[in-house]
C-alpha cells in the first residue's frame, strides 16, 4: 500500500510541478571531470557520455549509476567516439575509493567564494570575487584543470593569473604538498543543469515507478 501511495503522490507531482532532475545533454555540452580512479579506467577530463551498454540516459544521477553498474561506455572525445569496457576489479576500486564522486560536471569561471583562515590563498592575499584565469600563464577555462595544474607543480612555486577588479594581476605562491591552496570556489551562476519536464498523469505514472528505484 505504501509504495502504490509513494507511486501516486510522485505520479501527481509530475503531472502538476513536473519533474526536475539533471541533464546529461546540457552536462556534454563541456563534458565531465574525472577523479583519480576515473582516468585510471581510461577517462579524460573533457569526455562527453553518450551510451552506457548502448543505452542512452537523459539523467545525471541514473547515469552515474549506470556506469557504475554498465560495462561498455561510450565516450566522445575531441570528435571521435570510443568505448571504454569497466571490468569488475575497477568497479570495486571505483566503490572503496571514489563511489559516485569518480565523474562529476565540469565547471568553469572559477572563482573565490571563501578563503580559509591562515591558508596559502590567505597568506598572497587572495579576495573574495577573484576570478583564476590561469596558473603560469596557462588558461584556465574549468575547475578541474586548476586542480591539474596545482596536482602537477607540488612542492613546486607557480604564478596565479587573476581578475580582480577587472585588472589582471599575478601572485606567485608555493603549491602544497597537498595541492590545495585553501579556497572555496565559486562558479558561474550560468551553469545550471537541470531541467523540468511535465508528464500528463497517465504518462507521469511509469516515470513515477522507475524513479522509485
Amino acid at each position: 500500500v505504501n509504495i502504490l501511495l509513494a507511486w501516486l503522490i510522485l505520479a501527481i507531482m509530475y503531472a502538476t510541478i513536473g519533474h526536475k532532475y539533471e541533464s546529461t545533454e546540457k552536462i556534454n555540452q563541456d563534458g565531465y571531470a574525472f577523479g583519480e580512479v576515473g582516468k585510471k579506467l581510461g577517462f579524460q577530463d573533457g569526455d562527453k557520455i553518450l551510451s552506457v551498454d548502448g543505452i542512452k540516459q537523459v539523467q545525471y544521477r541514473r547515469q552515474v549509476l549506470d556506469i557504475l553498474l554498465g560495462n561498455n561506455v561510450e565516450i566522445e572525445r575531441n570528435g571521435k567516439i570510443q568505448t571504454i569496457v569497466i571490468q569488475d576489479s575497477m568497479k570495486r576500486e571505483i566503490f572503496e575509493k571514489e563511489g559516485k564522486g569518480f565523474i562529476r560536471p565540469r565547471f568553469k569561471d572559477v572563482s573565490v567564494d571563501h578563503i580559509a583562515k591562515n591558508s596559502i590563498a590567505q597568506q598572497i592575499g587572495l579576495q573574495k570575487g577573484d576570478k583564476i584565469l590561469g596558473v603560469n600563464n596557462t588558461k584556465i577555462t574549468y575547475f578541474d584543470e586548476l586542480q591539474n595544474q596545482l596536482q602537477a607543480h607540488k612542492k613546486d612555486t607557480i604564478i596565479l593569473n587573476i581578475l580582480r577588479n577587472k585588472q589582471t594581476i599575478s601572485f606567485k605562491t608555493f603549491v602544497p604538498d597537498s595541492a590545495k591552496l585553501g579556497f572555496v570556489a565559486n562558479f558561474n551562476e550560468d551553469f545550471n543543469y537541470e531541467v523540468r519536464t511535465k508528464h500528463d498523469f497517465f504518462n507521469a505514472i511509469p516515470t513515477a515507478i522507475e524513479e522509485s528505484y
